[in-house]
């Protein structure tokens, strides 16, 4: 399947980050990037795509059908807390949500989250499945070569990625190339998923250290 996303229906600029797989830091990514954007007016967003509890609304006790209570979001108040959406606030962002769906659900809650961002000016969506449906101005996906497991959702949203960010190994960078250079071709390829001619152009991944994290660019497309 080749994901086609849509202009989101809304007027703000939207910054999405995706991962390879779970608690490869992309909550942490979204914190360094609203505190160091912090003239932005960030309305930060969390995107989980398949309840864990079985009922986003009700939690493990509900007897609802598959088609029912398909998904809830949530805003947080309080940055003191111990959630995700708590460290966004902490960080600088004026408004944080949670949405959580039922597998296969995220689409029904993109019009009621569309409405929550009407007005925000600055977006930061922590997600890979919202890419299938909205195509943000800057997809930042979080790779680490040294883990073997990847989601379908990030094999997928590869392709449409501005940007690879790299995770340290220990003490260690971990390098994608010899010398740096990798064509989106060769990666894409490591991890199973084709990319498409107009994106495999050759890709400088040395161009910004932080102290967690090496950034590449992904695509031929300015952001």
């Amino acid at each position: 399947m080749t994901w086609n996303p849509s202009r989101p229906p809304f007027n703000g600029r939207l910054v999405v980050v995706g991962g390879q797989c779970s608690k490869v830091g992309k909550t942490a990514l979204v914190v360094d990037l609203i505190r160091a954007f912090p003239g932005l007016a960030w309305t930060a967003v969390k995107v989980t795509p398949h309840a864990g509890s079985g009922c986003p609304v009700n939690g493990p006790g509900c007897r609802c059908g598959a088609e029912e209570h398909a998904f809830a979001i949530r805003h947080e108040r309080d940055e003191a807390g111990g959630a995700d959406m708590s460290r966004f606030l902490a960080a600088g962002a004026r408004r944080a949500m949670w949405v959580e769906t039922k597998a296969g659900s995220v689409e029904g809650a993109l019009s009621t989250l569309a409405s929550e961002l009407a007005q925000a000016e600055a977006i930061v969506i922590e997600s890979n499945a919202i890419v299938e449906f909205w195509h943000p101005d800057l997809l930042l996906m979080i790779l680490d070569p040294g883990r073997p497991d990847s989601k379908q959702s990030a094999r997928e949203a590869l392709d449409l990625a501005h940007a690879f960010v790299f995770r340290f190994a220990g003490n260690c960078l971990v390098e994608p190339a010899v010398g740096g250079i990798v064509t989106k071709a060769e990666f894409c390829s490591a991890f199973g998923a084709a990319a498409s001619t107009r994106h495999a152009s050759p890709c400088a991944t040395n161009d910004w250290r932080t102290s967690s994290y090496w950034v590449g660019r992904g695509s031929g497309e300015r952001f």
